[in-house]
């Protein structure tokens, strides 16, 4: 029965587990019984990010993705399973996953590599600045496989916002010699995405910027 532990929604789900399996061994079985299988049970699969989310934890991270066609989109807090299926079917996408500390970054990474098919998971290079820090050679060496190779590419950066993960994806660009594509949506990060592409035409003079900035529901480059 209903306890102060236990309250009506989660007992009537252990009553109707318990009747399941009486008439599934035709045994008799003990609420208790199921209680301790949906513990042990649960606890093989429970996450840190479920943990956090017993006290009202909200993931505050966010998405952003760079596709070789050039298109960079912002997508928030987007969760795991629903960016797995945009990964799986456009791929392949260099993934940004920026925010401050203790907002679900590394969560949504290793979360997400458990939602992709797992030939798939393995293929994509992964580098998450919780690891250590993400050089310069480190960052040249990705946009290189992703631009060159067409290798998935997952990167978690402590970064404030869209802009600021923005920045980082093409300020180790502007100082090199890999061809790359840059357009598309930008959302909210409009400004650091100009002064991105200024400082990408100063460094490099042989840049060739095509097209006009425009407003419609989302900025766009």
């Amino acid at each position: 029965m209903p306890t102060k532990h236990i309250d009506n929604a989660t007992w009537d789900t252990i009553e109707s587990l318990t009747v399941k399996a009486v008439g599934l061994t035709g045994k008799l079985i003990k609420e208790t019984d199921v209680i301790r299988l949906l513990v042990e049970t649960g606890a093989r699969y429970v996450t840190e990010q479920d943990l956090k989310n017993i006290n009202g934890f909200k993931p505050k991270y966010g998405v952003v993705s760079w596709s070789t066609d050039g298109t960079i989109r912002d997508l928030g807090t987007i969760s795991p399973e629903d960016y797995a299926a945009l990964l799986t079917t456009n791929q392949p996408l260099f993934t940004g996953v920026y925010g401050q500390t203790g907002v679900g970054k590394t969560n949504f990474k290793d979360r997400l590599l458990t939602c992709l098919p797992v030939e798939f998971a393995e293929s994509i290079q992964v580098r998450d600045a919780d690891d250590g820090l993400i050089t310069e050679d480190e960052r040249l060496s990705l946009f290189k496989s992703f631009f060159e190779k067409s290798k998935s590419i997952i990167i978690v950066e402590h970064a404030y916002d869209c802009s600021s993960m923005i920045t980082k994806f093409v300020r180790a660009m502007a100082n090199s010699n890999v061809n790359f594509i840059f357009s598309g949506e930008v959302g909210a990060s409009r400004k650091s995405t100009f002064e991105a592409v200024s400082r990408i035409m100063r460094n490099k003079p042989e840049f060739t910027y095509i097209g006009e900035p425009r407003k419609s529901n989302d900025d766009e480059v």
